[in-house]
């Protein structure tokens, strides 16, 4: 265009001004060096934004000293004068590129500089009003800060990075997409829980701690409960991709061939499907009413407690740590295992354990390492434990002292974070009189349905067996009723959790379902494989069968760790209920019993209690 232009203007002089030469040759000359210096702008702009893609390239590749390199080309074309005139860039632009050119700096340990590229990211993020990006350059400044040493600086600058995060969050209504805006948020929590115990802020770093695990289900609980409505169309559709979840599934079961991409069939519909039920939420305006729940303080949680009750939280980051609260006192300390070891042991363990092979030594390990140091606070004590990370797998029941299992010597039950106590605790039933209990849909599991007739036998109901035990029965049925048991198949789906089920007689029934049922029970139990595990996010939100049930109206769930054993199971169940005491009591003591007929811990410890005692 401005070629054009050019030549239009020397056309012109030139019909004008036929042999006048002189009077053509400067408008010319004139336009023509126009034209050079718009080109080159044209050119610098361009040049500015390839530098900025591979500088970007660069610095995701970690490669920050490349993408310096980059960034400070950048820098001086956007500090031109003439180029800011015509081509004036963003303050998005101008803070995203500080951000990264500074981040750089720090990992190349250049802090002074990167100090200062972050500073102007900052002006530019608030100027622009740029609160996703306020966040992660407070957070850049506060490690800058720790590591010179100046941890009040450093803990200002996480505490302004989480409050913004905090408001953003607020902003986000719908469960699945808040688990998802905290997915990279999570190591501004660590930092902070870390730092406010170097500064000797243990009450702070306990409640930052709480805020970074299962904020979302706490949300839930706190929320009251509202039917999703779909429209018809919707509906529809999410019909047929259940249908066609089935029909893949009955592939693999046949073990037709193309395993492979029948499985890669699965995982699409599956993702197909769990896009298909957020838009089902975000479709019906009632269900945007997810209020946020702020974590309780430490003197809450401690008028919760009994007497006889300490709760235990853990925190793995960048070492694992143990807040231990008592109804009148308050420790934390630190458990002298780093975290990858925690990690190796506690894989080796469950492994072991499914083996069913020796598992005394790694047990005793995890054991010496992660509650030894605890003991003299935890002894003659209930536990409330709350694990972190990758504690939510770790089988605590089947850790060895050297002489006794843990749950010899400890009574313990689970929950994703302290402040579920306040709804938990609401919500326990003094008196049980109905059962529901589903027995064998399969009509492979021998056992499961001796064990249901037993348990349903024990509460004077007729239970429902094999092809009694469809879905819509189920549903319709559990409504209402203080306990329910199912003996079935469970299966864990770890990458897509909430496709999580239990096996009924004509079909799955889903964890993305179990949300909705409308329950009023004092306890669950689900006698099945791997109904206690979850898919863990980084905000440390665990998906799965467990938190489905407790959404769904029940304090206490029992669930497994592992694929379990038929006969052992029913044995176990037959002495829970025959046994006498609260839930937790009863659980504990025969799991004790089963290890006398079954001494290895893949019989007994798999089962967990999970909630309210």
């Amino acid at each position: 265009m401005v070629f054009t232009g050019v030549f239009t203007i020397f056309l012109t002089f030139i019909e004008g001004h036929t042999y006048d030469f002189q009077q053509v040759l400067p408008p010319f000359v004139i336009a023509t060096s126009c034209f050079i210096f718009t080109l080159n702008l044209v050119y610098q702009e361009f040049n500015t934004g390839s530098n900025k893609l591979i500088g970007d390239t660069y610095y995701s590749e970690e490669k920050y000293k490349e993408a310096c390199d980059r960034y400070n080309k950048i820098e001086k074309h956007v500090n031109n004068r003439f180029y800011k005139t015509i081509f004036p860039p963003s303050d998005t632009f101008l803070s995203n590129l500080y951000m990264a050119y500074g981040d750089s700096k720090f990992r190349l340990s250049e802090k002074e500089e990167a100090l200062t590229l972050l500073n102007k990211s900052l002006e530019y993020a608030e100027r622009g009003r740029l609160t996703s990006y306020q966040w992660q350059i407070h957070y850049k400044i506060g490690q800058i800060k720790e590591e010179e040493g100046k941890l009040e600086e450093a803990y200002n600058d996480y505490k302004k990075s989480i409050d913004i995060i905090e408001d953003l969050r607020g902003l986000v209504k719908i469960a699945e997409r808040r688990e998802a805006f905290f997915e990279n948020k999570a190591d501004v929590y660590v930092k902070m829980v870390f730092l406010c115990l170097r500064l000797g802020k243990d009450e702070e770093a306990f409640n930052y701690a709480e805020r970074a695990k299962g904020r979302v289900f706490l949300e839930l609980l706190g929320t009251e409960k509202v039917k999703v409505k779909a429209r018809p169309e919707l509906k529809e559709e999410e019909k047929k991709l259940l249908r066609k979840i089935r029909a893949i599934e009955a592939k693999l079961r046949e073990g037709r061939g193309a395993g492979e991409r029948y499985i890669r069939e699965l995982g699409e519909v599956m993702e197909e499907y769990d896009s298909l039920l957020l838009k089902i939420k975000e479709d019906d305006p009632e269900y945007y009413s997810l209020r946020k729940v702020d974590p309780l303080t430490i003197n809450e949680v401690q008028g919760f407690l009994k007497e006889n009750e300490v709760l235990l939280e853990f925190f793995v980051g960048e070492r694992p740590v143990a807040f231990i609260i008592h109804k009148d006192s308050f420790s934390v300390v630190e458990i002298p295992m780093d975290k990858e070891e925690l990690v190796d042991k506690t894989s080796e363990l469950r492994a072991r354990i499914k083996m069913i092979t020796g598992v005394k030594r790694v047990s005793n390990e995890i054991y010496n390492g992660l509650i030894k140091p605890l003991e003299p606070m935890l002894n003659g004590k209930e536990l409330i434990i709350v694990p972190h990370g990758i504690l939510h797998y770790l089988p605590f029941n089947a850790l060895h002292d050297g002489k006794e299992w843990f749950v010899e010597k400890y009574k313990a039950r689970f929950m994703q974070n302290a402040s579920m106590l306040r709804f938990l605790r609401e919500k326990g039933k003094a008196k049980i009189e109905t059962a529901f209990v589903v027995g064998n849909p399969t009509k492979d599991l021998e056992f499961a349905e001796i064990e249901a007739k037993k348990v349903a036998d024990k509460f004077n109901v007729k239970p429902l067996l094999r092809d009694e035990a469809r879905k819509e029965v189920v549903v319709e049925g559990s409504k209402g009723k203080d306990i329910l048991h199912f003996s079935c198949h469970g299966m864990f789906e770890a990458g897509f959790p909430r496709f999580s089920r239990l096996m009924l007689a004509d079909d799955n029934l889903l964890v993305a379902e179990v949300y909705n049922l409308d329950l009023n029970a004092d306890v669950v139990t689900l006698s099945a494989c791997e109904t206690g595990l979850g898919g863990l996010t980084n905000g440390d939100e665990i998906e799965g069968l467990t938190r489905a049930f407790m959404r769904a109206g029940t304090p206490s769930v029992i669930a497994s760790l592992w694929s379990v054993d038929d006969e052992s199971t029913s044995e176990l169940f037959l002495r829970y209920y025959d046994g006498r005491g609260d839930k937790v009591e009863r659980l504990r003591k025969a799991q004790i019993e089963t290890m006398k007929e079954y001494a290895h811990p893949f019989y007994w410890a798999g089962f967990v209690m999970f909630g309210e005692g």
